[in-house]
């Protein structure tokens, strides 16, 4: 029986048999909005999947020393693009790092956390802290250091901070959560960076 005999039906019988069939009606109506709130929500369901699912990373690109993940090039997130399919790339972070007053070991795994303008402008907080560093490599500074340095350089450059306060959280940071060498290096660092 197609949907318009039904409904034709269902009328027909209200209309002769109004007493009888009025729970018929109701009971019609209430299964026509039940069926319909299930389809919506199915289709609902779907089409969130389906934004999930297209916003979701194909796979993942790790670099790892000594059997540990450790920061990549944010020129190797630029440099995939060029790979024919590729439509877009997501800088992660994955490190595991050493808190001295607790003597243990904690983990930051695979969540972005740079917002959209930090990663805009982490080439240009790279390229300000190559320039400091002089003869040493960006990629020989420990994971920490450098994310102290990065958040560090960023705030100078583009916040309205006080210099003296955001490089006084970089040092007891530092004291933290690195040897006891890393306040130095990044105290002198910063100071020539803030100049």
């Amino acid at each position: 029986m197609n949907h318009k005999s039904f409904l034709n039906f269902l009328f027909l019988l209200i209309f002769k048999h109004k007493n009888k069939h009025i729970a018929i009606f109701f009971i019609s109506i209430i299964l026509v909005f039940i069926l319909s709130s299930v389809i919506f929500v199915k289709t609902v369901l779907k089409h969130d999947a389906l934004i999930t699912l297209d916003a979701q990373s194909d796979f993942v690109v790790q670099k790892i020393s000594s059997g540990r993940g450790v920061d990549t090039l944010q020129d190797w997130a630029d440099d995939f693009l060029d790979i024919a399919g590729v439509t877009n790339t997501n800088a992660r972070v994955y490190g595991k790092y050493w808190y001295e007053p607790n003597e243990r070991y904690f983990y930051i795994i695979g969540v972005d956390l740079y917002e959209d303008q930090i990663i805009k402008n982490l080439k240009k907080i790279d390229k300000e802290l190559s320039l400091h560093l002089k003869q040493r490599d960006i990629n020989e500074v420990g994971s920490v250091e450098k994310a102290i340095l990065r958040l560090s350089i960023y705030e100078i450059k583009f916040s309205t901070l006080p210099k003296a306060i955001i490089i006084n959280e970089a040092i007891e940071l530092a004291k933290k959560l690195t040897s006891n060498n890393a306040p130095k290096f990044i105290n002198g660092l910063l100071d020539k960076v803030q100049k």
